[in-house]
């Protein structure tokens, strides 16, 4: 798996700190993307959803280490089909290129949900995460 990773910093240009910090950035959108709840006090616009971000649900799947665990195998198999497809290209994809693709694999990730995982999390107090 080391030498995969490798491949795909030197394709991306980017060192380990940036690709975690990537990594953590997808994982705060993907739990953001969960934690909408209808807005209250706002005016509807019947052409829109009227939504706001549930920032206490948000910091309980942000805590959870097993759906953190789920997110990461998950967007770890997006890393690889990204790995997979940028390799059998000829000439090798440029940087702009391929991070363009991986942009569009790592997307994929936005598309899973584990109903078990989200609850059990959501179900926690902050403090349990914490300790666990």
């Amino acid at each position: 798996m080391h030498n995969k990773l490798d491949q795909i910093f030197r394709l991306l240009d980017c060192t380990a700190d940036e690709m975690e910090e990537m990594v953590m950035r997808h994982y705060f959108d993907w739990c953001s993307g969960k934690c909408y709840t209808p807005a209250t006090n706002k005016a509807i616009d019947c052409h829109a959803l009227n939504l706001e971000l549930n920032t206490q649900d948000l910091q309980s799947l942000m805590a959870d280490r097993a759906l953190f665990n789920y997110f990461l195998n998950q967007y770890l198999e997006s890393m690889l089909d990204f790995l997979e497809d940028a390799v059998c290209m000829r000439p090798l994809p440029t940087t702009t290129e391929a991070r363009l693709m991986y942009k569009n694999s790592i997307n994929n990730v936005h598309r899973f949900y584990n109903t078990d995982l989200m609850t059990t999390a959501r179900n926690k107090k902050i403090n349990e995460h914490v300790k666990n």
